[in-house]
């Protein structure tokens, strides 16, 4: 993850301390991080994602662009991913998903597309509605949202 201080891949840099002890509370925010000396090709494919985030988050970005972050996740890493996001309160992250259970209340924007043209875009919580959830995917659907969380049932 040190690398993700440079915002680079494969050259290595010197690193302070600092960077070590910034690694070190991320470890210890970050519980499911069980090993620390594993390397990355030992991990899941839960952990590798969750290890990408935080690699990501450490240079601490302003906008953050996650493109199907989830897919190929259980029920419990994706649900540590989004706290892990949740957690930093970044003010810009672009999310793209076809997954409704990843879009969260805490997304103020939403651009919905379909067959790469604009159907709505505005407040998510205007946007995100059975009628153009409906148009999108050319089926009568009903959309939900308990709890923050965003589903959907066939009418």
């Amino acid at each position: 993850m040190l690398t993700g201080f440079d915002n680079k891949l494969g050259i290595y840099s010197e690193y302070s301390k600092e960077n070590y002890l910034e690694l070190e509370k991320i470890y210890s925010e970050n519980s499911w991080i069980k090993d620390k000396t594993r390397t990355y090709s030992k991990c899941s494919s839960g952990e590798r994602k969750k290890i990408l985030l935080l690699r990501a988050l450490i240079s601490k970005p302003e906008i953050l662009i996650l493109d199907e972050p989830c897919s190929s996740l259980d029920i419990s890493s994706k649900l540590e991913f989004f706290e892990i996001l949740e957690k930093q309160k970044l003010s810009s992250i672009i999310l793209i998903t076809h997954n409704l259970d990843e879009i969260k209340t805490y997304f103020h924007k939403t651009l919905f597309l379909k067959n790469g043209k604009v159907l709505d875009f505005g407040n998510t919580k205007k946007v995100l509605n059975s009628e153009n959830l409906s148009s999108a995917y050319e089926k009568k659907l009903s959309l939900q949202e308990l709890n923050g969380v965003y589903s959907y049932s066939k009418i």
